[in-house]
């Protein structure tokens, strides 16, 4: 036959179980969460042994300690989700205040001899506090955006239903303890033992869960700050190597980004130009030009104008530069987002919409997106910036010539999103010019 203070025993277990696991992982932390949900099953598994224990415990122990602490459990368990979905705890002096009071009823109705009621007392506490940590396990739910803390919630409220069925038929049937032979009695035992259960595994995966995160978030912050430090060194590469000012870099990572954020507003590339992906792209345009390291002083420098041998070598930067970056690629040991459209921005910005471009001749909608957007950028900085070989054009005189050249060097789409952000870049060249 079935034995209840097996079962009894077995919730025992896992209570402490869970409080013992729970205290390997955080015991060198000040969690509040993991800390009230530990004493929380300290003071369940506790009540639960006071109950078993009842037929040879003084019925204060075996009554009012017993299901106090087990009413308190449920407190601590409400404390715990508050301080893990708002990392403080906001005091329920009402509720401790009703604990209280609640603890001190038992003696007294002991005391009177008013039997009959202890179990409608027992119950109505752990009814009341059950449906108040399902509020705030759907508060907690809300914050975190959790299905485990979900299911707490329902998990709550089971428990509280499993014991207001159990008041009525305790009545009906006349069963007292745990242990009276009654298929009502253990049928509503069982509901409830199974939903603190399902509680305690329910909790334990929510805070796998976050701590994983947690863990997976530092790991995040540490690969990102490894790739940008790698960024600074070739960007700095990049700098001691060209014959652009600083200045330019800047600049053309704004223009990057106004006019992939005016594309995607314009209902072009959606999909590659999430916000994540225009970060990227923001980050990777300063290394357009890295190639150069490759090319000699003489051609990198001269002030005037190329010869067809210069400008032959000079053009290879864009494979260098593919070069360059494939190898930080490699050395990183991953396939990093950063340094790949950098290699696809490197190695295709000088590419042009007619397939004129170098080096490899692409057309169309072959040349990467992000080495379009970087053409036009590093195209309209140029025109409108001092050079050894040039004067600077106005604004209105390097948007003519962009117009000019849509559809024959640069994307058609990209050029009316320039149209449509050009105030926004005479701002930022402005705002970042040479001094």
């Amino acid at each position: 036959m079935f034995n209840i203070q097996s079962f009894f025993s077995l919730v025992i277990i896992l209570h402490l179980l869970c409080a013992g696991l729970l205290w390997e992982i955080y015991k060198e932390s000040k969690e509040q969460s993991a800390r009230f949900w530990i004493f929380g099953c300290v003071a369940y598994a506790a009540g639960l042994v006071l109950i078993i224990s009842r037929p040879i415990m003084p019925s204060f122990i075996g009554f009012t300690i017993a299901y106090f602490l087990v009413t308190f459990s449920n407190i601590l368990f409400g404390y715990s989700l508050m301080a893990l979905a708002e990392k403080k705890i906001t005091r329920k002096y009402e509720i401790e205040i009703f604990l209280v009071i609640y603890a001190c009823c038992f003696p007294l109705l002991l005391e009177a001899k008013l039997f009959s009621l202890v179990p409608t007392l027992s119950a109505g506490g752990i009814i009341l506090t059950s449906l108040w940590v399902a509020s705030v396990s759907h508060s907690a739910a809300k914050k975190i955006n959790s299905p485990y803390l979900v299911a707490m919630h329902y998990l709550f409220i089971g428990s509280a239903i499993a014991w207001l069925i159990r008041l009525p038929l305790a009545a009906f049937f006349n069963f007292t303890f745990i242990t009276d032979a009654n298929i009502a009695n253990w049928g509503t035992l069982m509901a409830y033992m199974c939903c603190t259960i399902l509680v305690q595994i329910a909790y334990l995966v929510v805070r796998l869960s976050i701590l994983y995160q947690e863990r997976l978030t530092v790991a995040e912050i540490k690969q990102e700050q490894t790739v940008d430090q790698m960024l600074s060194s070739l960007n700095a590469l990049a700098m001691a190597r060209d014959n652009e000012t600083g200045n330019h870099i800047i600049r053309t990572q704004h223009y990057v980004k106004v006019l992939a954020e005016r594309l995607r507003a314009m209902g072009h590339h959606v999909e590659s130009l999430t916000d994540k992906k225009i970060k990227l792209l923001y980050k990777a345009a300063p290394l357009h030009d890295v190639g150069k390291v490759g090319i000699s002083d003489s051609i990198l420098l001269k002030p005037g104008a190329l010869t067809e041998d210069e400008w032959t070598t000079m053009k290879t930067h864009t494979l260098i530069g593919e070069s360059v970056l494939k190898s930080a690629e490699i050395q990183n040991d991953a396939d990093d987002d950063v340094i790949a459209t950098a290699i696809l921005i490197a190695g295709g910005h000088h590419e042009k919409w007619d397939g004129s471009g170098y080096p490899r001749g692409l057309r169309g909608e072959k040349i990467p997106l992000a080495a379009r957007i970087m053409s036009l950028a590093d195209m309209y900085d140029a025109l409108v910036s001092e050079r050894v070989y040039k004067d600077k054009w106005t604004h209105e005189m390097a948007a003519q010539e962009i117009v000019g050249k849509k559809g024959v060097q640069f994307d058609p789409v990209l050029v009316e999103a320039f149209l449509a952000e050009q105030d926004e870049f005479q701002r930022i060249a402005m705002r970042y010019r040479d001094v």
